[in-house]
C-alpha cells in the first residue's frame, strides 16, 4: 500500500466519522470554496469537530470549545476536560491537514484526582440492609438484588 493510498484511506475514514461522503464533497465544491479562502477559522472549524463525537463527550467538551471560540473564535480553564477538547479540535484539524502541529500537545494535560469510589465498610453495609428491609414492598426480591449486587 503506497503513502498516498493509506492518507485517502484515512480521509476518508474521517469523512464517515464525520457523517460525509465523496459526493458530500464534490457537491460544494466551487460553491463553497469563497467561506474558506485559506483555512477554517476556529469558530468555523469546532462545529464540524463536534459534529463526529458522541453525544456525552460533545456535552463534555462543549463548554471548554464554546469558550474557545469566544477567545479565538475568529482570528484557562485549566480541568482535564479542556485540554481533551483542546486536543481534539487540534488533532483533528491536523489530520485535515489545516495545520502542521497539534499546540495542545505541547501543554502537560493535569493529572487525574484519585479515585473517590470504594467499597462499603462493614457498617455501612449493615445500615443498607436494614434499610432495605425495613422499608421494601417486596423483601425476597429487594434483598435479592442487593445481594446479587454485593456478590457482583
Amino acid at each position: 500500500m503506497t503513502d498516498k493510498t493509506l492518507r485517502a484511506r484515512v480521509a476518508l475514514t474521517e469523512l464517515e466519522a464525520m457523517g460525509l461522503t465523496l459526493d458530500d464533497l464534490l457537491a460544494v465544491t466551487g460553491r463553497d470554496a469563497e467561506r474558506w479562502p485559506t483555512s477554517p477559522t476556529i469558530a468555523d472549524y469546532v462545529p464540524v469537530v463536534a459534529a463526529t463525537y458522541q453525544p456525552r463527550s460533545r456535552r463534555t467538551y462543549n463548554s471548554y470549545w464554546t469558550l474557545t471560540v469566544e477567545l479565538l473564535g475568529d482570528g484557562r480553564a485549566s480541568r482535564e476536560s479542556c485540554f481533551a477538547a483542546m486536543r481534539a479540535v487540534f488533532t483533528r484539524a491536523q489530520k485535515a491537514g489545516l495545520v502542521h502541529a497539534n499546540p495542545a500537545l505541547l501543554v502537560d494535560k493535569p493529572r487525574r484526582l484519585p479515585n473517590r469510589r470504594r467499597a462499603l465498610n462493614q457498617t455501612e453495609l449493615n445500615d443498607l440492609w436494614a434499610a432495605a428491609a425495613a422499608t421494601t414492598r417486596d423483601p425476597e426480591l429487594d434483598l435479592l438484588l442487593l445481594r446479587f449486587h454485593l456478590e457482583s
